[in-house]
Order: structure tokens, then sequence, then C-alpha cells
């Protein structure tokens, strides 16, 4: 009766030895993307968290073309110095594909067709709570696709910006 006792005990020990020691990743998908610098392209996009499940993308154009995103997006985890993709819940990850356009900076601003500008600033609300499961705390970072436009309407340039930000408790 002891010997099995303690041949329990000594198991139970092992198990949550070994337990112990396993690093659980919070995500499976480590992100391979490269972010390119904002400054060279001059679009910026920054991210406020607004609500518990809710962040607002802020985007300024100040380069002289006009610029177009749309509303795909990635939200990345940042674990033990890498970033991991989290990922959406199912049939959440389905995005329109509409191009959403950002006129040049005020300096290299032209009228339309209608004698209308457009405007280099817009905002973007992005859901957290369709991501899959409960975001923990930590520094997160949204990444988008970016294109820029020629005067005929073709793509000169098309790169990803990132905005950080933060999820606490609090």
């Amino acid at each position: 009766m002891k010997k099995s006792m303690l041949v329990i005990i000594a198991a139970a020990i092992f198990l949550l030895l070994c337990f112990a020691a396993y690093e659980i990743k919070p995500y499976k998908e480590r992100s391979s993307l490269v972010i390119e610098n904002d400054s060279a392209h001059r679009v910026f996009m920054t991210a406020e968290v607004t609500g518990k499940d809710k962040i607002r993308l802020k985007f300024e154009n100040k380069s002289d073309k006009t610029c177009m995103y749309g509303k795909p997006y990635s939200i990345e985890y940042y674990y033990h110095g890498n970033w991991y993709k989290v990922p959406f819940k199912k049939d959440a990850g389905i995005f329109t594909h509409e191009g959403i356009l950002l006129g040049p900076a005020e300096e290299y601003a032209q009228k339309g067709n209608e004698d209308t500008m457009l405007e280099n600033t817009n905002t973007m609300d992005v859901e957290l709570s369709n991501m899959l499961g409960v975001l923990p705390n930590g520094h997160y970072r949204i990444v988008k696709d970016f294109s820029l436009m020629d005067g005929d309407g073709s793509t000169s340039d098309t790169f990803n910006l990132a905005a950080e930000f933060d999820l606490s408790g609090a």
C-alpha cells in the first residue's frame, strides 16, 4: 500500500514538473511580415484603444500621391521577442475588398472632377471581438496593406504599415 502510494505521488510530481517546464505559445503562426518604415512613404497609421474590444485606427497621408487601403487587417501579439498572428473567429476574418482613398497631403492636393478634394486623413474602427478567444493583456500591433497611386490610377508602390497598441485589464 505504501509503495503504490509513493509511486502515485512520484508520478504526479513528475507530471507537474513536465507541465511546468512546457512553454505554451499563445498562437501557432509566427509572423514573417516585414513592415515598411512609414516615413519612407510618408503615410502614417496609429491605433488607439477606445473600448474593451475596440481600437480606432487613424490614417494620414503626407505624401504627394493618393493612397489606397482596404478593410482587411491582421492582429499580432508580441510574445518573448516575436510577433504571432492572432487568428480570427470562424467567418469573422472575411472582408469586403473596396478601396478607400486618402488624398495627398494638403500642399499637393488638386481638385477632382466635381471640384472636390480627397481628404488626406481618415479613421477606421476595428472590433477585437472578431479575434478567436479572449485576448490577454499585452502588446499588440495591427497590420494593413497600403498602395500609392500614380496620377493615372495605377499602383506605383505597395507596402504594409503596423500600429502598435497595448491591452490591459484596467
